[in-house]
């Protein structure tokens, strides 16, 4: 469905308390927006369950919550991020001793980052999710490195044990796919969504070019970046 918006008036409601996604959307979105965290809360996987159909189930108990009264100017994003490596889920320590447990599991190998997107509007019929993943290689770095890292950054409120955007965090050593998706917010994928929705509006999203995003016209071929 594509349908034209008044521009001038769209808002867009963030299901979210996270910081980091914040911070994107305040670089990227060029119109008014507000903050709702949802009150969903996160339960653990069901048994069997991928972990992209983990986050994009949680992704629209969010947007579901905070979308029950939608305004034709509106435009309600939720997201849901975590972590894949050896068969196990990761999502947000509940400790010290858990961040370090994950840090120590991710170490020295490749992982995936799975962030689903869910954007709901009068303009829709249903909210749509959609899932993006990138994938993550760590160094082999020091157990005093890791327990220095969690000190400094006390990574309790992200998924996996460690935010990617932190100066402090020197672990990886390659990435591919979406930067940001890695951060919680991919501004790509959200971009071509809400230009199903709403063209108008998303050819003023200002997308980030991230490093290694497909979006990044110097990436178009390939989307690998090595990190030194």
């Amino acid at each position: 469905m594509s349908t034209d918006t008044k521009t001038h008036s769209v808002v867009l409601v963030l299901a979210s308390k996270s910081r980091r996604r914040l911070s994107i959307i305040r670089n990227a979105w060029p119109y008014s927006f507000v903050i709702k965290p949802s009150t969903t809360i996160e339960d653990t996987p069901n048994i069997n369950e991928t972990v992209q159909a983990y986050t994009s189930r949680i992704a629209l108990d969010k947007i579901k919550i905070i979308s029950k009264y939608k305004s034709p100017q509106r435009f309600f994003v939720s997201a849901d991020t975590a972590v894949y490596v050896d068969d196990s889920i990761l999502l947000k320590p509940s400790s010290d001793s858990d961040a370090l447990m994950m840090l120590e599991k991710l170490r020295n190998k490749e992982h995936i980052v799975s962030t689903s997107v869910s954007i709901n509007s009068v303009l829709l019929d249903e909210p749509i999710v959609v899932n993006t993943t990138t994938k993550v290689r760590f160094n082999n770095y020091s157990f005093h490195e890791m327990k220095n890292y969690i000190a400094a950054c006390a990574p309790l409120d992200k998924s996996g044990g460690y935010a990617i955007q932190d100066k402090k965090f020197n672990f990886v050593s390659k990435i591919t796919g979406c930067y940001l998706n890695v951060v919680g917010l991919p501004m790509c994928s959200l971009t071509q969504q809400i230009g199903k929705i709403s063209p108008d509006v998303a050819k003023r999203i200002k997308l980030l070019s991230c490093t290694a995003c497909k979006t990044n016209p110097c990436n178009m071929a390939e989307n690998t970046m090595e990190v030194k």
